[in-house]
């Protein structure tokens, strides 16, 4: 799947109108088959003309796109370290540096990613094990792949809850200004 959007992405990035055309082939194939009854396209069309608008204003501006890179990059650092403090929190103090853990977990997610399981279920717990067997020992290794899924998964709904809670409360701040 993210093999797919990324791909989308890309294409929405360099041809916007072959996107748009593509995207209406496979609506089309699909209202052929009778899986699509009503089509209005504009649901279809609104949301790629609107992203590809996007990607055009970062293309222009040089200094967003450095700092969305920067910190996508430090995002993925933050994300893919947790392994090593799991690491560290069930004692396992030799035989892997944090440079080795990042690497192996930037693999894991790679390899994840080309899974289509939602939220990687069951590919992440086998790719864990399997790459990180050779570092944490026999007897904390579900230990540590089970924590480290806990925090992975249920840390990122808990970050992302409260950032939406947040995001709710300014909108409700600022809309009473507007009526205010």
């Amino acid at each position: 799947m993210n093999l797919v959007g990324g791909i989308g992405i890309l294409m929405l990035a360099y041809n916007p109108v072959a996107t748009k055309g593509f995207v209406m082939w496979i609506i089309s194939a699909i209202k052929k088959m009778g899986l699509l009854k009503k089509y209005d396209s504009d649901k279809a069309l609104g949301p790629i003309e609107d992203y590809a608008k996007h990607i055009e204003e970062i293309r222009q501006n040089k200094k967003a796109m450095l700092i969305l890179v920067v910190y996508t990059v430090l995002q993925l650092i933050a994300f893919f370290s947790i392994t090593y403090f799991v690491y560290l929190a069930l004692g396992q103090t030799g035989g892997a540096s944090y440079v080795d853990i990042l690497a192996i977990q930037t693999v894991v997610y790679v390899v994840v990613s080309f899974i289509p399981t939602p939220g990687g279920a069951g590919a992440s717990e086998g790719s864990f094990y399997l790459l990180f067997k050779a570092f944490f020992a026999g007897d904390v290794l579900l230990y540590g792949m089970a924590l480290w899924r806990i925090i992975i998964y249920y840390g990122s709904i808990l970050v992302s809850g409260i950032v939406i809670g947040f995001d709710k409360v300014f909108r409700m701040v600022a809309k009473k200004r507007v009526e205010v």
